[in-house]
C-alpha cells in the first residue's frame, strides 16, 4: 500500500464526502420544500396596532406545544427579529409567580457566545425591569382591559422593540384575574415587532464567517450550517496539520 501519507488526500475527500451525505439525509423533509414569503397576520385582538408600519413582526401563543421546555418551569420560543438572536422565556401555565423574559444573545470577539435580558418599559414610561410578571401585566393594561403595551430595551445596544400582550375578553375577561387566567388556559398572545430604522444591518465579513463556523447564522437550520462548515472545519484541520509537519519537520520524523 505504501506510506500511509500518500493516501492522506483520499481519506480526507471520502471523510468530508461521508459526513456530507450523512448530514444530508439527516435533513427534515421540509427543507426540500419552497415557502411563501413572510406574511404580516396578528389575531385580531391586535386590531388596534398598526402592523404594517413596522419592518417585520411575530405573534406568539404562550403555550407548552409551541416552546421548548427549559428549566422544568419555563418554556422557550424563538422570537428572532430584526436580525437579531432573541428567545422567549415565559412561566408554564398554572405555576405561581408567573414571569416572563426576552434574552438576545451575540457573539463576543467573533466566537465568544454572550447575551442580554432586555429590559420591559410600559407605555406610561415605567421601567419594569428585566422580568415582566403577570402582576405588572394587570397594572399596565390599557382601557380596554385585555391588551398591554411595552417597549423591549436593550441595555448594551442602541435598539429597542415594540412589545404587546393580549387575550380574548370574551373569553377570560369574566375572570377575576384575568390575565392569570389567559396565561392558564393558553389563551395569552405575545406580539413583537420592529421599526424600519431598528434592523440590524451591521453585519460584516468577519461577523459572517465566525457565525457560519460556529453553526449560528441567523434564520438557517443547523443542518444546513453544518454542511457548509464541517468541510471547511475539515479542510482547516488538515492545512494546520500540512503547515505543522513542513514547518516542525521532527513531527514527521525528519
Amino acid at each position: 500500500m505504501g506510506d500511509i501519507s500518500e493516501l492522506r488526500g483520499l481519506v480526507v475527500v471520502l471523510t468530508a464526502l461521508g459526513t456530507f451525505a450523512l448530514l444530508v439525509s439527516w435533513m427534515p423533509s421540509e427543507l426540500f420544500v419552497a415557502t411563501e414569503g413572510r406574511t404580516i397576520s396578528p389575531p385580531d385582538i391586535f386590531e388596534t396596532v398598526d402592523v404594517f408600519s413596522y419592518a417585520e413582526t411575530k405573534t406568539i401563543r404562550m403555550n407548552e406545544t409551541g416552546g421548548v421546555d427549559f428549566a422544568n418551569y419555563y418554556w422557550v420560543q424563538d422570537c428572532d427579529l430584526g436580525n437579531r438572536d432573541l428567545d422567549f422565556f415565559y412561566k408554564d401555565a398554572n405555576e405561581s409567580n408567573l414571569d416572563l423574559w426576552v434574552d438576545h444573545s451575540w457573539l463576543e470577539w467573533l466566537i465568544i457566545p454572550v447575551g442580554e435580558r432586555l429590559r420591559w418599559v410600559n407605555s406610561e414610561g415605567i421601567d419594569r425591569g428585566t422580568t415582566l410578571t403577570v402582576g405588572e401585566m394587570a397594572l399596565d393594561q390599557e382601557a380596554n382591559n385585555s391588551t398591554v403595551n411595552y417597549r423591549l430595551v436593550s441595555d448594551r445596544w442602541n435598539f429597542q422593540y415594540f412589545a404587546s400582550f393580549a387575550f380574548n375578553h370574551t373569553l377570560y375577561g369574566g375572570y377575576q384575574y384575568p390575565w392569570e387566567a389567559s396565561w392558564n388556559f393558553h389563551g395569552l398572545y405575545f406580539f413583537m415587532a420592529v421599526n424600519f430604522d431598528q434592523v440590524n444591518t451591521s453585519f460584516n465579513a468577519f461577523h459572517l464567517i465566525a457565525l457560519l463556523l460556529f453553526f449560528q447564522l441567523p434564520d438557517v437550520n443547523v443542518y444546513v450550517n453544518a454542511l457548509i462548515a464541517i468541510p471547511l472545519w475539515v479542510n482547516i484541520a488538515y492545512l494546520v496539520y500540512v503547515l505543522i509537519i513542513k514547518v516542525i519537520p521532527f513531527i514527521a520524523g525528519g
